[in-house]
């Protein structure tokens, strides 16, 4: 159960510095927003860091979910931050991945 509990956290962990990551560059691109106007390819993403970001995020969010199968199956009460641990890191990804989508982000390859 230790192990489980322990995985939650990370999960928990990984979701936490991910929604401070992508709450830093939405708040980024709304300072330029405002300081430059809308304009296209305000913000740079590079591929890679992409695909690292995204796949990531979905070893997080399925390791998040074995956890949360693991954990409510015992009915512990860590199951719920697991559980959120899931959703808010495909909150997250899908947050950064409507930004990318948009014309404010310019992908490039590095």
């Amino acid at each position: 159960m230790h192990f489980w509990q322990n995985v939650g956290f990370v999960c928990l962990a990984a979701a936490l510095v991910q929604n401070i990551v992508v709450a830093d560059r939405v708040q980024h691109v709304a300072w330029l927003l405002y300081k430059f106007g809308p304009e296209p390819g305000l913000l740079t993403a590079g591929s890679s860091m992409l695909t690292i970001f995204f796949g990531a995020t979905g070893f997080f969010v399925i390791l998040g979910m074995v956890a949360t199968k693991h954990l409510c199956g015992m009915g512990t009460r860590i199951c719920y931050w697991t559980n959120l641990s899931v959703r808010m890191s495909m909150a997250g990804a899908l947050i950064w991945g409507a930004f990318v989508m948009s014309d404010f982000v310019t992908v490039v390859t590095r």
